[in-house]
């Protein structure tokens, strides 16, 4: 079994956000669910259930303090099972491939971590300039960053979610998208429904 796991709460920097961004998520769950080889549930968690809410979606009272408390709190309410995956897609971050949410559950169970998502960005580092006018050299081009896609993980295993420091199995996206986190009303691309779909049927 994989739970969708999906958290909100009122935002105060982009007030009707959650509205605006859910039918990215929702939508991409319904849709991975059909290139998974398992049960998949799609739930939700949060202080109340929201008015876009489809009827059939699980909601989840939690207490709304924190994201990672939110998270604990949901996972104490499904009970999973010890050989179950959950994996939290963040509203935020819409762009995903339909394929990763397989892949995330497959990634965290041989594994035995915390999956994180990653995509491949340019690597700017050459561009940084010291106050004397020199630059670093170019080096690598490209590298993995840390797109908070998605996070995937076992029974027990949710206080490394966000712990920077605890290590993560990584999941590339594979996609090379711009990376998006939508917390502002400025975050909000023109081009979000065109990039989602995309990127939910584009390059693996």
């Amino acid at each position: 079994m994989i739970y969708v796991l999906i958290t909100t709460h009122p935002s105060t920097r982009f007030p009707g956000k959650n509205a605006i961004l859910a039918r990215y998520t929702l939508d991409w769950a319904a849709a991975a669910t059909l290139y998974c080889h398992e049960e998949v549930r799609i739930v939700h968690a949060g202080p109340e259930r929201p008015d876009w809410l489809p009827p059939k979606v699980l909601h989840l009272p939690v207490a709304g303090h924190s994201h990672c408390a939110d998270v604990w709190e949901a996972e104490k309410l499904l009970i999973p099972a010890e050989q179950d995956v959950l994996v939290l897609a963040q509203l935020t971050q819409p762009l995903r491939h339909v394929s990763l949410l397989q892949q995330a559950a497959d990634l965290a169970r041989a594994s035995r971590k915390t999956v994180i998502s990653a995509a491949t960005q340019p690597w700017t580092a050459w561009r940084w300039t010291a106050p004397d006018g020199t630059w670093s050299p170019k080096g690598r081009a490209e590298r993995l960053v840390h797109d908070g896609v998605l996070y995937a993980w076992q029974r027990g295993h949710s206080q490394d979610i966000f712990a920077h420091d605890a290590p993560h199995a990584i999941l590339p996206t594979g996609c090379r998208w711009a990376l998006v986190d939508i917390d502002h009303p400025g975050d909000l691309p023109a081009s979000l429904p065109t990039l989602w779909a995309n990127a939910l049927h584009g390059q693996p």
